[in-house]
């Protein structure tokens, strides 16, 4: 079994600042299946493109990816990769390789093998037009129905402020919701803004979520996103996992 532990001293303050943060890690099972083509002429896929808290990192890191911790660490940890403009995504099933029951987060690694002229393109992308969308579950097949999606962090001092949430719209406008399991008023919520003013194939809306006013140790939430497209509202429910 494998871990790291860093201290974060007064790095932030954040929840997990101010304490020692055991850094659980995982590694590749099977393929990664992964491309680098011209852009789609159509946005497609899943309303939920990706999550992350706090601020994207200044440059984009191909090394690895951090994730908050999945509630098992039993089951797979599935990874889907993209840029806004539809030319990257790749997509992975990995096992966690240390169990400590004190890990908060979860390195996941590699998350591409692109080498030459295609990695070094990728690398010149805005963090904030690279999504990553992590899900735990025990599907071998990476089903993300009824999986736990985990939240990405750009470093491990990061975490705090908002839930970013990256959304195919496919161009109509939509709201985010957090809500507990156990029902009641929202946790928070947020109107999605245009995600940028770039090619928005794979994503064009993002939702910042505030979780100030959340409490510590929430755990397990469900989070709504909403559309309109003029007729009436359809709403999409993800389960996350938060810490």
């Amino acid at each position: 079994m494998r871990w790291v532990i860093l201290f974060l001293g007064l790095l932030s303050a954040s929840p997990l600042a101010a304490q020692t943060v055991v850094i659980a890690e995982a590694t590749r099972v099977g393929n990664l299946v992964e491309s680098y083509d011209p852009a789609a002429d159509v946005a497609a896929g899943s309303p939920l493109v990706g999550l992350r808290l706090g601020g994207a990192a200044g440059t984009l890191q191909l090394d690895h990816v951090l994730l908050i911790r999945p509630p098992s660490f039993d089951e797979w940890i599935c990874l889907e990769t993209t840029t806004q403009d539809g030319r990257y995504n790749g997509h992975a099933r990995y096992e966690v390789t240390g169990s400590n029951p004190d890990a908060a987060l979860v390195q996941v690694r590699p998350i591409t093998e692109l080498q030459g002229t295609m990695r070094q393109q990728l690398e010149q992308y805005d963090p904030a037009t690279y999504a990553v969308r992590a899900f735990a579950t025990r599907d071998e097949t990476c089903s993300p129905s009824g999986a736990v999606h985990l939240p990405s962090v750009a470093e491990p001092g990061a975490v705090g402020g908002n839930l970013v949430v990256t959304v195919n719209g496919r161009a109509m406008s939509g709201s985010a919701e957090l809500r507990g399991i156990a029902g009641g008023e929202p946790i928070a919520s947020a109107e999605c803004d245009r995600a940028g003013g770039g090619s928005l194939i794979a994503f064009d809306l993002t939702c910042e979520l505030p979780l100030d006013g959340a409490p510590d140790g929430l755990g397990a939430a469900d989070l709504a996103l909403i559309f309109d497209d003029g007729f009436g509202e359809t709403t999409y429910t993800y389960k996350v996992f938060l810490p």
